[in-house]
């Protein structure tokens, strides 16, 4: 059985979550613009003439500020700046502002799997980044697997983010036991992520530390997915997976003509058969 749904409105924590993407994203391009030389400004200068009024921006900060504020980059759009950054050849930017993604991807993924389950506003950027759809997914690949998979057994002590690293460490140490991390073992992470913070946030009172947890849970798993492939390899996984867990589903609602006609013969046996007898 899945927590007890929560009734009611969320907007503290929508705002918390907004606030938080926000304010990663300033950090990520703080972090960013230390990193740029002098000859990396003049390469982006020459980039961006024509782009944005270039010649008021003095800084690499006065460039990304100048950058968001034309809606060329923001929280969940850096399509801009990674494509900037591979043009004057800092691969290694790309690479840590594609790490920043999947985090935030992750963040989120986690972030609406749990609220949904919870019956919490989990309506958050979902036009923008389409988490919805995916923790959709694998909300349904989890509810094939409700009756046989006692989930609860390794959440009921986790209550603070370092208890749930501790547990996914200890699944990840399970996993680690095959040759390398597959997609579907990946999978699986983010899913025992998901349903291990919709519990451990199930009280009210708790709901506070939900976004802690996805926070600290991405932590574990960005560095797993980054190892394996990138985000839409993970999305087309889930997809995958997905339609075949479906497909079972359905093909075990169909019945065939022979069932049903056991079906028919039965109940007329059991109905009909004895009531002619009367």
């Amino acid at each position: 059985m899945r927590a007890e749904v929560m009734q009611g409105p969320s907007q503290t924590e929508v705002k918390l979550t907004y606030e938080l993407m926000k304010t990663n994203f300033k950090c990520k391009m703080i972090n960013m613009s230390s990193k740029l030389r002098e000859d990396d400004l003049q390469k982006l200068r020459y980039y961006l003439e024509g782009v944005i009024p270039i010649n008021n921006c003095s800084d690499s900060m006065d460039i990304l500020r100048l950058l968001e504020h034309e809606a060329r980059i923001s929280w969940d759009n850096i399509n801009f700046v990674k494509k900037a950054m591979g043009s004057i050849t800092r691969q290694d930017l790309v690479e840590d502002l594609t790490k920043y993604e999947v985090k935030r991807n992750l963040t989120l993924l986690l972030d609406f799997y749990a609220k949904s389950n919870l019956g919490l506003d989990s309506n958050f950027c979902d036009n923008k980044l389409g988490m919805n759809m995916v923790a959709s997914r694998l909300r349904k690949i989890m509810d094939s697997a409700l009756e046989s998979v006692k989930i609860r057994s390794i959440c009921s002590t986790v209550e603070s983010s370092r208890d749930l690293k501790k547990v996914l460490m200890a699944l990840e140490e399970k996993m680690d036991e095959e040759p390398s991390l597959s997609w579907d073992d990946f999978t699986m992470l983010v899913i025992f992520a998901g349903e291990i913070i919709t519990i451990a946030s199930a009280d009210e009172e708790q709901q506070e530390s939900l976004l802690d947890l996805c926070t600290t849970a991405a932590d574990e798993l960005c560095s797993r997915m980054n190892a394996r492939g990138n985000w839409n390899d993970f999305k087309n996984h889930v997809k995958e997976v997905h339609r075949f867990v479906q497909e079972n589903i359905d093909s075990n609602h169909n019945l065939s003509s022979q069932e049903i006609a056991k079906v028919v013969q039965q109940f007329r046996e059991a109905v009909f058969l004895p009531v002619g007898n009367l």
